[in-house]
């Protein structure tokens, strides 16, 4: 994690340097590779410092963080653009990056210590391989994984085209695309604050089943209505049953996978998460542009609730027959 910081911070440095717009996408490619590396580190460091009982509250935690920053970042960056320009973004993300690695610095991680570790390609495919067979091998993973990524496509397929349709469904104006925007994120805080209250009384796996038919039920509602009104209680139901599936699928990994495999599963993810994101850029614009936005909106829903069906009737029959037979 620190050294992810690290690089990142001289990362960003350099776009003050930087003019040409090729060496610009060379520095933003680089800071998303350095940058996976940050997400499976930080998991297992909160699995070793977080007791399993807080396991869901401190990831609740971390998406408020998270949300709130971007609830708050953008408005906050125009701001300082407009004010003391670019370049003073710039500095001051990069000195973020370089303060967030001083207080990481200062975790004490208690690890048993591992065995030496084979360098190269073979060795990364290795990984790999043993992440993805844990991963296949265990029913309750291999959901939460699915969901996860079904979510993350859904969100994408949605948010891609999110100008287009507040543009020609809703006939509105940039304004309303910023505050639907943030309505997600609130939504998700919201969802966060209740979650821990919810897990109480719900299965772990219930409430990602849950959440995935919450967020097919909000996008399928946009769709149908066609309303502004009946767009912001989309995007509040969509942020608000995502941290359900997000919050809840990453406690449930670190709760599943063992300590020395948790940072290969949670790579594996993050390559099937980056994945569908990709994917649903490619996709959502040329469906849209042949089938309409509503119409890929319907199928985004559809898709999110025969995930959460199949898991509603999957998981509980799996987790009955393991039962049995540890009995």
């Amino acid at each position: 994690m620190v050294s992810s910081d690290c690089i990142r911070g001289v990362l960003v440095l350099a776009l003050v340097f930087v003019h040409n717009i090729w060496a610009i996408y060379a520095i933003l490619f680089a800071m998303s590779v350095v940058s996976t590396f940050f997400v499976p580190a930080q998991s297992v460091a909160i699995r070793t410092i977080a007791p399993i009982a807080g396991l869901m509250a401190v990831n609740g935690l971390m998406s408020q963080a998270q949300q709130g920053s971007q609830i708050v970042a953008p408005g906050f960056a125009g701001a300082l653009v407009q004010w003391a320009g670019a370049n003073t973004c710039f500095l001051y993300d990069s000195f973020s990056f370089f303060f967030s690695a001083a207080m990481v610095m200062t975790l004490t991680l208690d690890r048993p210590p591992a065995a030496a570790a084979k360098a190269g390609a073979r060795a990364v495919m290795d990984s790999m391989s043993h992440g993805f067979r844990f991963i296949f091998t265990h029913s309750t993973i291999s959901f939460v994984i699915i969901a996860m990524t079904a979510g993350m496509f859904a969100l994408r397929c949605f948010g891609a085209l999110l100008s287009v349709y507040v543009r020609d469904v809703l006939l509105s104006n940039s304004a309303a695309f910023g505050i639907l925007n943030t309505l997600i994120g609130i939504g998700m805080i919201i969802g966060t604050q209740l979650l821990t209250r919810f897990a109480r009384h719900i299965p772990q796996q219930n409430l990602v089943i849950y959440g995935l038919g919450g967020m097919g039920v909000a996008v399928f509602v946009t769709a149908l209505l066609g309303s502004m009104a009946g767009t912001a209680a989309g995007m509040l139901g969509l942020g608000f049953c995502a941290a359900a599936i997000f919050v809840t699928a990453t406690t449930l990994l670190q709760h599943e996978t063992p300590q020395e495999l948790l940072g290969r599963v949670m790579s594996c993810l993050m390559s099937l998460m980056a994945g569908s994101q990709v994917l649903a850029m490619f996709v959502a614009a040329p469906v849209a542009e042949k089938a309409g936005i509503r119409n890929l909106y319907y199928g985004s829903a559809a898709m999110l609730l025969a995930i959460g069906a199949i898991g509603y009737y999957k998981l509980p029959a799996r987790a009955a027959r393991a039962a049995s037979e540890a009995d």
